[in-house]
């Protein structure tokens, strides 16, 4: 099992003002641009399947089909990378476009026929542009995550992941007033965790699997003060943000045999409900002490969205397999994000 590092619904993308009616850059990222996808299905089935062979012995199938983790090879190696980006409605009359960009890599193990595990490290990168006067905010973010799949019986797996990540965000702000940047840089911490269990109904080719999952992440942001903006600096306070989503959805594959190895091709469709995903941010003027400070409560991007996925994975060379992932969701911001992710994995 292996799971994808990427945030596919961006729910973490906070909305900001201040006191100059521009948007807070340093927090119109995503809170770690490097976190995964808490619980990717579809990656993790190619571990399923490969502990399902070694629990039957089916070494000579596996052979065959060029499956990504040979059927008595205790271990897998994988890497990924993949580009986000879409655009955001803030509600002040501006937008934010945004690109994200990852790399993850990770290492599983098959500890018994009931139970794989493993470990990830994840790079992230975000751009987002707020408005049209050039303000910026960058993040970037690392991650560290274990994650575990646990097979009951050979239809039903319960899949979950624990992680912890670091962040830095650069902003650099435009004041309407003046026409100079005030900029400013905070770090963050998050620690994310998920936990998803579904029922498959397979053949020798054909794969469908209804699913649930639960993501939750806690994060925090320390606060800092703006430079460059005259009297129009802001100080913003520490902050905190959690959120927690539940969701259910339906995946399918089908297998195609062939003569190097095989071709599967996959699709998913899966809504999910934010029951939480705010948090409050306190900011002032930084040359202002004792002044008015200023408190806005931050939501999620959307409560309810609908995430669909296509994908085929390409299996060759007896142990080797390359993956192609295309998602996007429905429901959560004013253009649709896009996906793109690529990977990698072999086992040894």
């Amino acid at each position: 099992m292996s799971h994808s590092r990427y945030t596919p619904t961006s729910t973490d993308r906070l909305r900001k003002t201040n006191p100059d009616d521009q948007s807070n850059s340093a927090t119109a990222a995503p809170l770690d641009p490097s976190t995964p996808n808490a619980d990717d299905s579809d990656s993790a089935q190619s571990r399923r399947e490969a502990a399902q062979k070694r629990r039957h012995g089916d070494d000579d199938d596996k052979k065959s089909c060029g499956d990504a983790a040979n059927a008595t090879a205790p271990f897998a190696a994988w890497t990924n990378g993949f580009v986000n980006f879409g655009k955001l409605d803030t509600g002040l009359n501006t937008s934010t476009d945004y690109v994200t960009t990852g790399l993850s890599a990770g290492l599983d193990y098959w500890f018994n026929p009931s139970f794989t595990g493993g470990f990830g490290i994840g790079y992230g990168n975000d751009k987002s542009i707020i408005g049209s006067n050039g303000t910026v905010s960058k993040a970037t973010g690392y991650d560290v995550a274990i994650y575990g799949s646990y097979h009951p019986s050979g239809q039903t797996f319960v899949d979950g992941l624990l992680g912890f990540g670091a962040m830095q965000f650069d902003s650099n702000r435009f004041v309407t007033d003046t026409g100079d940047f005030a900029s400013g840089s905070r770090n963050g911490q998050q620690v994310f965790g998920s936990l998803t269990s579904g029922y498959e109904f397979k053949s020798d080719q054909l794969l469908v699997s209804p699913y649930g999952r639960l993501t939750a992440s806690w994060s925090t942001l320390d606060g800092f003060t703006e430079t460059g903006g005259g009297v129009y600096d802001l100080h913003y306070n520490a902050q905190t943000v959690n959120s927690f989503t539940g969701g259910a959805g339906l995946r399918a594959a089908y297998k195609f045999p062939l003569s190097f190895g095989s071709i599967t091709l996959r699709g998913r469709l899966e809504y999910s409900h934010e029951f939480s995903g705010t948090g409050t941010a306190t900011m002032g003027y930084a040359d202002w002490t004792g002044g008015p400070a200023f408190s806005l409560k931050t939501n999620s991007t959307g409560t309810d969205y609908l995430t669909t996925g296509l994908g085929t994975d390409i299996s060759f060379a007896q142990n080797w397999t390359f993956a192609f992932d295309y998602r996007t969701a429905f429901g959560q911001e004013k253009i649709p994000p896009q996906m793109f992710e690529v990977k990698l994995s072999s086992s040894f």
